[in-house]
This record gives C-alpha cells, sequence and structure tokens, in this order.
C-alpha cells in the first residue's frame, strides 16, 4: 500500500545500454497508463545524462487527489479520491520536466541500475508533499527478463532488414526533420514512424493497382479488401476508423504506422505531399521536401552502406532442422494474434504458448484474390476453397507445433465486405453489427462453415492435431448445438486432441457457462471488443464514441471476472483475446489475479504483456 500525494509530475523510465527513456505527464501518472494522454518522451544518454532527443506529448487533463471545490473536469476515471482537470493552453505547449528534474530523474535512474541491474522500468512521481521542496520518489520497480531484452533484440534486427530490404520505405530521423509542421492529430492506431509521400485514395478508386508500395495511404476510411494495399503502405491516414476496426488490426499485424479519426485528413492532405505518420502519438506532419530531402538522402546512403557490408558477410547456413519457438516460463500462458501467414515470421524468440485467436475473415480475403467467400459456394468451387484454406492451416499448425492455433470460424457482418466481388448480393442491414452474422448465419446457411470443417479435417488428415476450432458471436446455446452436430458429422471430434471452443462475447453467455458446457464447449474466450460493445450500448466502429468505449469499465471488468469464475467452476479453460490486453498492462494484472489461464494479445503487445504477466505473478 502506497500513499497517493499531490503530484507535480510523473511517468516512467526504461533503461538500456546506450540510452534512458523517460516518460512525463503533469500530475498523477494514470493518466499516462488509462491512456488519456501522450506524455513527453526524452531519451537520455546514460554516460554523459546529455539529452538525445525529446518529443512534446498531447496532454491536454492532468489527475489530482480530489478535493472539494476544485473545479475538476468529468472523465471515466474520476472519483472522490481521483479528479482530472484542464491543462491550460501555454502549459500543453511547454515540456514537463525543467533541466534540473530531468537531470534528477537520470540522476535516480542511476542508482537503480547500480543496485539492480541495466534491465529495468520505473515509475516515478515528483511531489512536493512532506517537504518544502518537491522530492522524487519511486512508485514501481519492475526488473526486465534478458528473455525480453533478447526478443526487442531480435524485433529491432529483423524491422533493419525489412528496411534495408525496402528502400522505399525509408526510417524518419530521431528528430522531426526542420520544415516540418504538425497538420493533423488522431487515434494512434498502430505504433511507428514513416516518411513517405502521400497518395489519397477515394472509395471508388478504379487505380487502385497503380498505387506503389511504400506510399502513405491517406483516405476517409480503409476499407477490409484493401488488404494488399495495407501491407504495402508506408503508412495509413484515416479520417475514419477506431482502434478495433479491421484496417487497425492489419496494419498493427503488418506493422505498419496508422492514424485514424484525423479529420479533414482528405482535405488537408494532398498526393504527393511528403508527410510523416507518427503512429506512436497519433501525429500527421507535413514536411518540407526541399529541407527533408538531404536527410532522407543521408539514410538511403547509410542504407546501401550497410546493405554492402551485408554482402561481405557469409550468409546463415540452414541446418535443415525444425526450430522450435521458445516456450514461455509464465504460469499463465501467453498467445498471439495473427490473421496473415506473413506474420508467422515474426513469431521468432517470441515466448508464446500459441495462437489465441487466428481471425478468419482477414485470412480468407487474402486467400481468395480479394473476393468475397460467397462466390467460393458454386460446386465447382467449394473444393478450391477447402484446399486453399487447409493449405493456408497447415502453415500456421507446422509453424507452432506442438502449441495450439485456435481459428475462429468465419464471422463476415454484412457491411464490411460488400465492395468484393461476390459481397454485392449481401443484404444490407440497418445494424449489421447486430445482424447476419456469428452462428446464427450459419443455421441460416451452414454451406461455408461447412467447407471451413472440411478444411479443418483435411488439416488434421496432414498430420497436425494442434489446429483447433473457435465459434464466434455465439448468442444461445441451440446455435452452439447446431454447429456441434455439423463438427461431429465433419469428424473432426475423431481427433482426440481437437478442441471446440466459443467465444464470450455476446452478454447472454454471462448467464450460461454451465450450459455450455453440458452441449459440448470445451473452452471460452472473451471477446472483450464486442462485449464492451454490448455491455455499454456503444458502437465500436464509431470513432466520435471512442471515449465511451470504454474497455475497463467496471460493467466489463465484472463480466470478464465473471466469466473466468464460471469457467473455472466448469472446469474448462478461459481465455481472452480482444483489444483490451493488447492496450491495457494494468488489466493483464487484473486478469492473472482473476484466474485466467491464457491471454492472447497482438504482436506488438507481446513484450508489454509479458512484462505484466511477470510482476503479476511475482504479486502472487
Amino acid at each position: 500500500m502506497q500513499p497517493l500525494w499531490p503530484a507535480i509530475a510523473s511517468g516512467t523510465v526504461l533503461t538500456q545500454q546506450d540510452r534512458f527513456e523517460v516518460q512525463a505527464t503533469g500530475g498523477l501518472g494514470m493518466a499516462i497508463a488509462w491512456g488519456e494522454v501522450t506524455p513527453d518522451v526524452y531519451h537520455i544518454n546514460p554516460e554523459n545524462h546529455a539529452v538525445q532527443s525529446r518529443h512534446l506529448g498531447s496532454r491536454t487533463i492532468a489527475y489530482q487527489v480530489g478535493e472539494n471545490g476544485t473545479g475538476g473536469i468529468d472523465t471515466v476515471h474520476t472519483s472522490p479520491l481521483l479528479q482530472a482537470h484542464l491543462l491550460p493552453v501555454e502549459q500543453q505547449q511547454r515540456y514537463v520536466l525543467d533541466a534540473q528534474q530531468l537531470e534528477a530523474v537520470t540522476q535516480l535512474a542511476h542508482r537503480l541500475v547500480a543496485e539492480i541491474g541495466i534491465l529495468l522500468e520505473f515509475e516515478w512521481t515528483l511531489t512536493t508533499a512532506g517537504s518544502s521542496q518537491p522530492q522524487l520518489y519511486v512508485t514501481q520497480v519492475v526488473p526486465r527478463t534478458p528473455l525480453m531484452v533478447n526478443y526487442q533484440d531480435s524485433q529491432r534486427l529483423e524491422r533493419q532488414k525489412n528496411s534495408d530490404r525496402d528502400r522505399t520505405q525509408p526510417k524518419v530521423p530521431t528528430e522531426i526533420p526542420a520544415g516540418s509542421h504538425l497538420l493533423l492529430t488522431g487515434l494512434a492506431a498502430a505504433g511507428g514512424r514513416a516518411i513517405a509521400r502521400a497518395r489519397v485514395v477515394t472509395q471508388d478508386d478504379e487505380s487502385l493497382e497503380t498505387i506503389q508500395p511504400g506510399t502513405v495511404l491517406v483516405s476517409d476510411s480503409i476499407l477490409p479488401h484493401w488488404l494488399l494495399l495495407i501491407k504495402q503502405a508506408a503508412a495509413i491516414v484515416t479520417e475514419q476508423g477506431t482502434m478495433t476496426s479491421h484496417s487497425a488490426i492489419i496494419a498493427r499485424e503488418a506493422g505498419v504506422p496508422a492514424v485514424m479519426g484525423a479529420t479533414n485528413a482528405t482535405r488537408w492532405i494532398q498526393t504527393d505531399d511528403l508527410v510523416i505518420v507518427d503512429g506512436d502519438q497519433g501525429k500527421v506532419y507535413w514536411v518540407d521536401q526541399n529541407l527533408a530531402e538531404a536527410a532522407l538522402e543521408g539514410e538511403r546512403a547509410e542504407g546501401r552502406r550497410q546493405e554492402a557490408e551485408g554482402r561481405g558477410q557469409e550468409p546463415e547456413q540452414d541446418t535443415g532442422t525444425e526450430k522450435s519457438l521458445p516456450p514461455s516460463p509464465l504460469q499463465t500462458r501467453l498467445m498471439v494474434n495473427l490473421s496473415q501467414p506473413e506474420s508467422l515470421e515474426r513469431l521468432k524468440n517470441l515466448p508464446i504458448d500459441g495462437v489465441g485467436l487466428l481471425r478468419s475473415e482477414l485470412l480468407a480475403i487474402g486467400l481468395f484474390n480479394q473476393h468475397h467467400p460467397n462466390l467460393w459456394l458454386q460446386p465447382e468451387q467449394g473444393a478450391e476453397f477447402v484446399t486453399r484454406l487447409a493449405e493456408s492451416l497447415c502453415q500456421f499448425a507446422a509453424a507452432l507445433l506442438p502449441r495450439p492455433v485456435y481459428y475462429r470460424s468465419l464471422d463476415f457482418r454484412s457491411h464490411e465486405f460488400r465492395e468484393l466481388p461476390g459481397g454485392e448480393t449481401i443484404p444490407r442491414e440497418i445494424n449489421p453489427m447486430l445482424g447476419m452474422r456469428g452462428t446464427f448465419s450459419y443455421m441460416v446457411n451452414p454451406a461455408l462453415f461447412d467447407l471451413e470443417l472440411a478444411a479443418l479435417a483435411q488439416v488434421q488428415q496432414s498430420g497436425y492435431q494442434n489446429i483447433h476450432l473457435m465459434l464466434p458471436f455465439v448468442r444461445t446455446v441451440e446455435e452452439f448445438r447446431f454447429c456441434h452436430q455439423r463438427i461431429l458429422q465433419a469428424g473432426l471430434k475423431r481427433c482426440a486432441q481437437f478442441q471446440l471452443w466459443m467465444m464470450a462475447e455476446v452478454p447472454s453467455v454471462l448467464f450460461l457457462v454451465p450450459e455450455y458446457v453440458q452441449a459440448g464447449v470445451q473452452g471460452i474466450s472473451i471477446g472483450t471488443n464486442d462485449l464492451t460493445q454490448l455491455l455499454l450500448g456503444v458502437d465500436r466502429d464509431n470513432q466520435q464514441m471512442a471515449t465511451a468505449f470504454e474497455e475497463r469499465h467496471p460493467a466489463v471488468k465484472a463480466a470478464i471476472a465473471h466469466l473466468i469464475q464460471q469457467a473455472k467452476q466448469a472446469g474448462i479453460p478461459c481465455s481472452i483475446c480482444g483489444q483490451a490486453p493488447s492496450r491495457y498492462p494494468d488489466l493483464v494484472e487484473d486478469l492473472v489475479h482473476w484466474g485466467i489461464n491464457s491471454i492472447s494479445v497482438e504482436l506488438d503487445a507481446v513484450e508489454t504483456t509479458y512484462e505484466a504477466i511477470l510482476r503479476a505473478e511475482d504479486r502472487g
């Protein structure tokens, strides 16, 4: 238990061999943890304490200990104990820490490194409580494991290898180049930073094939069938979209920086403008081409030099032996969400226990030549559908063997894929998020589901027994029983290792877990995206309601805890695979405390989730 004091500033420090990364915000540090501000970031040289770079954050509010009559503003987290205050504009536009305060934080980091070691992360707060002079306190220290540091290094090397291979996507200098100015702000939907020329795209653009790889896609929204464009883009900027939209999910998995909900992006940005997209901060900068060209040419020259040096090195020898992924030493299983086969390359050296969610919809779009799967229901096309899907699933099974892969069957929502050839025949719905989707759609027309089951049977026949099935958006026990019967008819249960799970994302599941288990459910996975949407009545695809889509709302957390408890009582495993644990490490600690069996997150959240699980398990 720690006292909660009024704070001048708070933040974190991540120590590394070559630099200390300091994050800071005014007031209490929960503004950073809750994602309500973007902190200032300082990179410090550990040797001479010189500031290598600094970036001004986006801080409109600060939290303080609540006092009567202080005039705080309302947020999701305000309470008698905490109050949020709106910061004056001049305070938002200056850095939180002055030189003396930053030096004090740096010296504190050195003392902790001397006592604990170089691999650590700690939280700090600067307060005048109990003293006339500001005092710096450590509020939490988290030693970092060599396993995660090795993972960081491998990912950095992988990014460098990709950069050397594709010169159309130059890295951005640490500092924003001179001659740049902030143009737009929006949701930081996918991390990373890129600089490239923009291409403004409209929904009815007929020249998509002319878009060059390595450009910044700018549109009012990114359609799911633009999958190839997203993966080849340097970055994405959209006027619409949220953290849970398919385009954001694809961008994060592909490692493409994305800023979404940037109002008037298609008006302020013109095709061929040179822009910087900062997906970590949710910012887009316009760049003066003449001033930036010298910096870019310097980076290209450095890239050519490194590539030339690389040619002189002997290539790695292929031993012909199968490489296995390192298991996680955690008690709580750490898994990943995937949708693209090429993402399997990024799994090397990750301390994961399997794929907790294989998104079939995004996988299918890439497999079937950008056509809607309904086109493959013709008798002469069905066999090709089964073969293609089975071959792709075998890729995932082989890469993860013996670790499990949970394939979630198709959950096509009518509004998302209408633009694909074959999708025009799908009836329009007033509210497609609550319409013909999930297992109810299987009952109406089981043809596509039967093809998926046939593909899974082929995977089993190929010798892979680590692919399992997860049913999406199950509303009733009757729907599950219908699917279970077809699964038995397909022969999937003949494999003793096969598991049949279901998504727990419709609130009715909260009251029916024992009934589902009696009907044959062997595990549940909590989908926080839809669960939050339905519990709070918030459209997850409406960026104007983004502040109301709160996955840590007390009602949502209570529902998650209840589902975990129900699964434990029923004797089945419970996982979670929604966006929430990827975004909020503090929620991960709650999940471990409640007894979750596994947590499945996006690739870019593996490191923070690993450390959050480790921290929670250490606390017991």
